[in-house]
């Protein structure tokens, strides 16, 4: 038998903040923004970007520390003249890959249709700046560069947005960036040394006669995957057995915990997880992921090199298909005549065992939703998706942006009194996050002490930053049942608004 063991830190800091009285009464309008800068809402804290040092006389592929790509072609790179450029080049690459990302950053997060505001859902956002001593480069006409985000956004209904820093605005490049090679995507190493405690699990393995391979997992450290999250704690379920599953990514074990309830029902619980990796033997393993996610970059390509081509001869084979089917429309017509008389007769015999048919069909809908619905019962399970890699080409230098438009049902409007310190008080920068679905929406729309916020089902998170300090409270429309709400904010340090956003 076998006894799980998991080790949960959890930091939470508390302190208080003051702000003067003066600073909370000078605040009579409503506030404006330019969308046309791009403002950090706290000085130095926006993500840092990561510098390599390449050759462009050669084609070359960088991994971020991230696990994301650039690849670039040789002697793609120009200065402000024209010139073909020499020697070294330093490329600047900055991700915006979480919630916190994203609003740290200050970029604006919303798109211009006409008269309407959209906001971005974002899977993704990256900024790439070339520069060789003081010059600033830019790419050839004929040359582009390729760029890979991974996220755990699957679908393929991103699109991709370039932000022209002049205007302020979005200008969408790329439709429906598609996700490929999925399955074959290294997975980044978990250092130990530098993992939030939170997401490590501790297994201790009491008996190895039960299941001997078990043994090489005693006393090892998992590091939480994705969106997994750890069982909350439930006395009325006993923890008996555990088994370690390995998936298709050769860094990643599903664990799989089996339990059981006073009333002898079962129930089982997944956890998706990686090996952590000690401070060791972290560089070693860095250093072969770089060089398999370079094997991937190089197959992808291949990939895509081959679906370009399988594309282009598609479009001859429906060009041929077309005056085919020209030719053949005369002979379908009048050869439908003669169908459509067979089919009438057919048509007839067969509605009876159609009606039959759905009603059998009907019956055993039902039956397998009542099955569904007692297997929801009694098990649990959280199992997470894997992370892609959704990749695209650039034709300039800037900040791109995997995104799709952030859709919400029926909202319903409030008007929200923030409480800081028992006042209730303007922030320098306010945002609404749904973090399940990477969406930061800022809000401007607020009267002297009060602001106007639609929600829907959703439960969101509001953040306030003033001054550099930063105040955070949970908002649910069930529990804002009034027409003018009072809401508590709790400060929090910003290692703690990184933990909650990601």
């Amino acid at each position: 038998m076998k006894k799980i063991v998991t080790y949960i830190v959890l930091i939470v800091g508390t302190c208080s903040c003051e702000v003067s009285e003066d600073y909370a009464e000078s605040i009579e309008q409503v506030a404006v923004v330019q969308n046309s800068k791009i403002c950090p809402p706290i000085v130095n804290q926006s993500p840092i970007a990561e510098f390599f040092q390449i050759n462009n006389s050669i084609d070359t592929i960088l991994i971020s520390s991230k696990g994301n790509y650039i690849s670039i072609p040789k002697n793609c790179f120009i200065d402000i003249n024209g010139e073909d450029v020499k020697g070294n080049i330093s490329i600047s690459f900055t991700e915006y890959l979480s919630t916190s990302d994203i609003l740290l950053s200050g970029i604006p997060m919303v798109y211009m249709e006409g008269n309407d505001t959209l906001n971005f859902q974002s899977a993704g956002m990256c900024e790439v700046l070339a520069s060789s001593g003081k010059r600033i480069l830019s790419l050839k006409d004929n040359k582009q560069i390729e760029i890979g985000l991974r996220s755990l956004a699957q679908d393929n209904d991103y699109n991709l947005y370039y932000f022209d820093t002049l205007s302020g605005e979005w200008l969408e490049k790329e439709k429906s960036l598609a996700v490929v090679l999925a399955d074959q995507l290294p997975i980044v190493p978990v250092g130990l040394h530098k993992v939030d405690t939170n997401t490590i699990l501790e297994i201790k393995i009491e008996n190895y006669k039960v299941r001997p391979l078990y043994r090489m997992w005693h006393r090892s450290k998992f590091c939480i995957y994705g969106e997994n999250k750890l069982i909350s704690s439930d006395s009325s379920i006993w923890w008996y057995d555990m088994t370690i599953n390995p998936t298709k990514n050769r860094d990643l074990y599903d664990l799989t915990f089996n339990g059981v309830d006073e009333d002898r029902r079962q129930y089982v619980y997944n956890l998706m997880v990686q090996p952590g990796i000690d401070s060791v033997n972290y560089a070693k393993e860095f250093e072969y992921f770089q060089e398999n996610m370079r094997a991937y970059v190089k197959e992808l390509q291949v990939f895509k090199s081959k679906l370009n081509l399988n594309t282009v001869n598609s479009l001859k084979i429906q060009d041929e298909f077309a005056q085919i089917k020209k030719e053949e429309e005369v002979r379908n017509v009048i050869q439908l005549r003669e169908d459509s008389m067979s089919m009438v007769e057919y048509l007839l015999g067969d509605s009876l065992r159609q009606v039959q048919q759905l009603i059998n069909d009907s019956l055993q809908v039902i039956q397998n939703e009542l099955w569904e619905k007692q297997k929801t019962d009694r098990y649990k399970s959280n199992r997470t998706r894997i992370e892609v890699m959704r990749s695209f080409q650039i034709s300039q230098m800037g900040i791109f942006n995997c995104d799709r438009f952030y859709l919400r049902p029926i909202v319903a409007t409030k008007k929200l009194n923030m409480f800081v310190d028992s006042r209730a008080r303007q922030f320098d920068s306010a945002y609404l996050v749904d973090v399940n679905s990477n969406a930061v929406l800022k809000y401007l729309k607020y009267s002297v002490r009060s602001y106007v916020i639609d929600l829907d089902l959703t439960p969101y998170v509001f953040i306030g930053i003033l001054g550099g300090e930063i105040y955070m409270a949970n908002l649910s429309i069930y529990e804002l049942t009034e027409r003018f709400n009072s809401v508590i904010m709790k400060k929090i340090e910003l290692s703690e608004l990184k933990e909650i956003l990601n």
